[in-house]
């Protein structure tokens, strides 16, 4: 641990939180861009906010956000890092090691943060727990089998990883690099606003405190291992969780 501590300090990159913002937007833009694509290609109409997402709507979306998270970081690291993208947003694994260690604390945070977070408001509202999961049946409320298993498939598998790339690998180290000189706690206040971010762009407000909470823990980790390889398999526990339980109430 102490010696990721170190290589963390001496991080090649001079990322800033204007760079992260751009990135950000961008990422939304792109999502757009890709929806709207798919709609006049499609011939489709726009599904409702509020009901269930068509699967190309929802994948189409996917991969213009995703643009955004991975792309953004890539021309940073050649404007601002070393070149080596890898090396600027962290991007190694231990397989073993990070396979395991990841695994189990994503499980072990979907059940503490979700389960236990908002098991105390579920005694004194019944409705609660249809709320906290209308967001992911509506992911896939509308697919057919094929569908809804392919969309499942990239929540857990592909989704972290941008997501890991994005918010740990660059919107972090973005916070670090400008707030370092600024202030002695630029690690607490990095790692907080990195998390809060992370809760934000889900645009979920009853599941906002956990996703935080789930984001402060993963760019903890990434502070110290400075590599967002157990993360990445954190986060694929923690959605692979939410996918399980979709797949037992359909």
């Amino acid at each position: 641990m102490r010696i990721g501590y170190k290589l963390y300090l001496r991080s090649e990159t001079k990322f800033n939180i204007f760079d992260a913002a751009i990135g950000l937007l961008s990422a939304v833009l792109f999502e757009s861009i890709t929806t709207l694509i798919w709609l006049q290609f499609t011939h489709s109409k726009l599904s409702s906010v509020n009901g269930p997402l068509r699967l190309g709507q929802e994948v189409a979306g996917f991969i213009g956000l995703w643009i955004g998270f991975v792309g953004s970081p890539i021309v940073e690291s050649r404007i601002r890092g070393s070149k080596k993208f890898r090396r600027d947003v962290g991007l190694s694994v231990k397989w073993k090691q990070d396979i395991i260690v990841g695994l189990l604390i994503g499980i072990a945070c979907q059940f503490v943060l979700v389960d236990g977070l908002y098991f105390p408001f579920e005694l004194l509202s019944k409705s609660l727990k249809h709320s906290l999961s209308l967001p992911a049946r509506n992911l896939t409320g509308s697919s057919s089998n094929l569908g809804f298993y392919l969309e499942l498939m990239l929540v857990v598998f592909v989704a972290p990883v941008a997501e890991e790339i994005f918010f740990r690998g660059f919107l972090l180290r973005a916070l670090m690099d400008s707030l370092r000189d600024r202030t002695k706690f630029y690690v607490v206040i990095s790692i907080v606003v990195s998390g809060l971010t992370f809760g934000l762009v889900h645009g979920e407000l009853l599941q906002f405190p956990a996703l935080a909470l789930f984001g402060i823990i993963l760019a903890y980790i990434a502070y110290k291992t400075n590599r967002i390889g157990v993360t990445i398999f954190s986060h694929i526990g923690f959605n692979a969780v939410a996918a399980v339980m979709l797949i037992r109430a359909r």
